[in-house]
């Protein structure tokens, strides 16, 4: 049996175990179809179009967030403000032992080279508006918003760098992502994917950013449309040298463009604007005091030329600081606002938790509220 035992299972008779033998096991809630989830199936996206469709969309969302929401805007600056700041600085540490100089030399060229990044950081952006920590913050800020980032390093005509006193032709240029985008005669392409063409085991070689004249953009409707002569194609590297950065959060395999991050709970941040939009309007208008004016007979309550009957409103503006006597019938109904609830701030706050925690950020960095926050608990959440 000791020899039996070394080919494969046997049972005290010396009959071969078979390891294919089926034994019932627990079903998983998870993947099966059990109430409450019996019709979860997990939709998914069949097609790169519609992957690209959904991007977009979700860019554009994200974009009207960080524009126009309040708590959008604080949690995309209180990550770039606490990652980048006033900007990351690099220290220069050679491996003298390594290199085979001595330590003096060492020191001489790492303060050589701190000493041309501090001047080429003032030069960094082609279009000389920006500082390289600036171009860090738009960056990141990027990321966050749109879940990618889009710098092209170009190199400055030599006349150009001269007549701006320049030491340095390497600049960094600023590009939307969403100009990343597949020309409309290469969509049937293997090789081409939302923009970036893919060696065969899928690593960027060129990246495709539109770049119409302003004829083209004229004509078309939108950048869908637009064919490869209205494209720059960019080579992902020129020998040694990286030409194209394009940096995104990677969060699952196989995945060639970002995910911004408020694609988990954007529904959270829309829906809470809304709502606090509404119930701001519900108090504007209750502080105005309304008043609605019912008659027992019908009658008209005012006199024609005191109401604008001619466009069927049947209302009165009464200016502050009189009083009016009302006829016979006539009785004043003030308009009042009983909102918002009771539980009103306590559910408002569970919103505002749920939505830090999908940007992987504290509630208190989120809302800048710090009153219910003791220094053990805010240095744990930072």
């Amino acid at each position: 049996q000791d020899g039996a035992l070394m080919i494969g299972l046997v049972d005290a008779q010396g009959r071969p175990i078979s390891t294919a033998r089926f034994v019932p096991g627990p079903s998983h809630d998870a993947g099966a179809f059990r109430d409450p989830i019996s019709g979860w199936r997990g939709p998914q996206v069949y097609s790169r179009e519609g992957m690209a469709r959904e991007r977009r969309v979700m860019q554009r969302r994200a974009d009207d967030l960080a524009a126009n929401d309040w708590a959008a805007g604080s949690a995309i600056n209180a990550v770039s403000f606490n990652a980048v700041g006033t900007g990351l600085v690099p220290k220069a540490a050679i491996p003298a032992d390594m290199l085979g100089i001595d330590k003096a030399e060492a020191a001489r060229v790492g303060k050589e080279m701190e000493w041309a990044w501090s001047r080429w950081i003032l030069e960094a952006d082609v279009r000389g508006m920006c500082h390289f920590h600036d171009l860090q913050m738009l960056g990141l800020r990027a990321m966050l918003t749109q879940g990618e980032m889009l710098h092209l390093a170009v190199m400055r005509d030599e006349r150009e760098r001269q007549s701006l006193g320049n030491l340095f032709s390497l600049a960094v240029q600023t590009i939307r992502p969403q100009r990343l985008q597949t020309p409309a005669d290469m969509v049937t392409d293997p090789a081409v994917r939302d923009g970036i063409r893919f060696s065969s085991f899928g690593r960027p070689e060129a990246y495709y950013v539109a770049n119409p004249d302003a004829s083209a953009l004229d004509a078309f409707a939108s950048t869908e449309s637009l064919t490869s002569d209205d494209f720059s194609c960019i080579p992902a590297r020129r020998a040694h040298r990286r030409l194209v950065f394009h940096l995104f959060r990677h969060e699952r395999e196989e995945q060639i463009r970002g995910v911004s991050c408020f694609a988990s709970g954007i529904t959270l941040f829309r829906n809470l604007s809304d709502t606090l939009n509404y119930e701001l309007f519900a108090q504007l208008m209750a502080s105005s005091f309304p008043v609605f004016v019912a008659t027992e007979a019908g009658q008209m309550p005012l006199n024609p030329h005191e109401s604008d009957e001619e466009q069927g409103e049947r209302y009165h503006r009464i200016e502050p600081g009189r009083l009016y006597y009302g006829e016979l019938n006539q009785k004043p109904y003030p308009l009042e606002s009983k909102r918002p609830s009771s539980n009103f701030a306590s559910f408002v706050e569970i919103i505002l938790r749920a939505m830090a925690a999908s940007q992987g950020i504290p509630y208190e960095t989120l809302t800048k509220d710090y009153s219910k926050t003791n220094y053990s608990s805010m240095r744990a959440a930072l």
